[in-house]
């Protein structure tokens, strides 16, 4: 069985009952992300930040972790608190092994397992890797920390120099792959063979396509590049002290031949390629958690809409876990018959709830029949009569779907 049939998002939701996904930005009254929020702050700021802290992803059968575990914080960006390249320079800033240190206390080990860039110049123009002579040291010195621990955190991703900013001709930013830059996966390898369960925490700056890490982790969190209290915040979610609830602002590819891979695409634009798969490996939205959720399938208050008027979409969530959780519900929509090409998917709503375990909910967004409008082929922007499909989901796949009919 090939690596895209293996990691179809459904088999793979199956087989990790908590899945793959993303830390999300918590915001403040004013919309700000959490740099913005605590920079400048100090660690103060951290035990505001951990209240609202949004996390998404994970295993159900090992984290939590359970009290006891002897854990090893291993990886390039570990011991690194990564604020990404115009975060400036705060007072204070933890990394993900201090959080791990503060949370599960001083017995936290560490082994940084490879170097990525060499030099710390953000401005400068060139861009090293380190060699595999001094990787190799490195990794063996982690492989040993693995066999001596019950889990290993592999703090995996980017660091200011291989995500930068391109901003001239003799200073690149992009990369050709969206691979982890130096011998990260080599690395990973190495861990999975000790046969200890490896935890990946990716804190980067840019998508990683490799699907092999995917596969063989135990739990994946996706934290992008987090605030100067990130390594707080962070080390709550595998204690199980938060209930991830973020959601992926984009989809997640399975190689670069995928790109561009959005959930908006035109019906001919993925024709797909030999071998492969036209899906993505994650969808837009998706995200899991502590909690399990049931959707039921969309009701209308009324199946016809004249252009004037507004349509209100009903269904039911359900928290089927045995803990309090956030989940995001999703209202799409699309025409079955315009006369110009349209988005297979098209976000109109969404709405974030949070239940108790057990807690049924009814949700109902509003749809009006303005928000379906589209570009003529004569340039005008008009809402068209006919048939159109409402879609709701937690995600831009695995969707319900109920008809709504526009009036001439």
């Amino acid at each position: 069985m090939n690596a895209a049939r293996q990691l179809d998002p459904a088999r793979l939701a199956a087989r990790h009952p908590l899945g793959v996904g993303q830390v999300a930005r918590p915001s403040d009254s004013k919309g700000e992300g959490v740099n913005s929020a605590v920079n400048g702050r100090g660690p103060r700021a951290t035990a505001e930040l951990c209240d609202a802290f949004q996390a998404d992803a994970l295993q159900r059968t090992l984290l939590p972790l359970r009290p006891g575990l002897r854990l090893a914080a291993i990886g390039p960006n570990a011991a690194v608190a990564r604020l990404d390249a115009y975060s400036g320079e705060p007072p204070h800033a933890v990394s993900l092994l201090e959080g791990l240190r503060q949370r599960f206390g001083l017995g936290v080990r560490h082994a940084q397992g490879v170097r990525l860039s060499v030099g710390e110049d953000w401005w400068g123009d060139e861009v090293r890797m380190a060699p595999p002579e001094v990787d190799e040291p490195l990794i063996q010195q982690a492989e040993q920390l693995a066999r001596e621990c019950d889990v290993g955190l592999f703090a995996a991703g980017d660091d200011e120099r291989t995500c930068p900013e391109p901003w001239a001709a003799h200073h690149l930013g992009d990369r050709a792959e969206l691979s982890l830059p130096g011998r990260q996966q080599a690395l990973f390898d190495r861990l999975v063979a000790t046969g200890t369960p490896v935890v990946v925490i990716l804190i980067h700056g840019r998508p990683v396509t490799e699907p092999r890490l995917y596969e063989q982790a135990t739990a994946v969190v996706e934290a992008w590049t987090l605030g100067q209290a990130g390594g707080t915040a962070l080390a709550r979610v595998p204690a199980g002290d938060v209930n991830p609830g973020g959601k992926l602002p984009l989809s997640l590819l399975r190689g670069v031949g995928q790109l561009p891979c959005h959930y908006n695409h035109k019906p001919s634009a993925r024709r797909g390629y030999l071998f492969g798969d036209v899906q993505a490996l994650y969808p837009f939205g998706f995200g899991l958690s502590y909690a399990r959720f049931e959707i039921s399938a969309p009701q209308l208050d009324r199946p016809v809409l004249d252009r004037e008027g507004a349509v209100q979409v009903e269904f039911a969530v359900h928290n089927c876990g045995e803990r309090a959780g956030d989940e995001v519900l999703q209202l799409d929509a699309r025409p079955l018959r315009p006369s110009v090409t349209q988005p297979v998917l098209a976000l109109k709503a969404f709405r974030r709830v949070h239940l108790q375990a057990g807690e049924r909910q009814i949700v109902r967004l509003t749809l009006r029949a303005a928000q379906l409008a589209l570009w003529n082929e004569a340039m005008q922007r008009i809402v068209e009569p006919g048939e159109y499909e409402l879609l709701t989901s937690n995600s831009s796949q695995n969707l319900q779907a109920v008809s709504l009919f526009i009036q001439p």
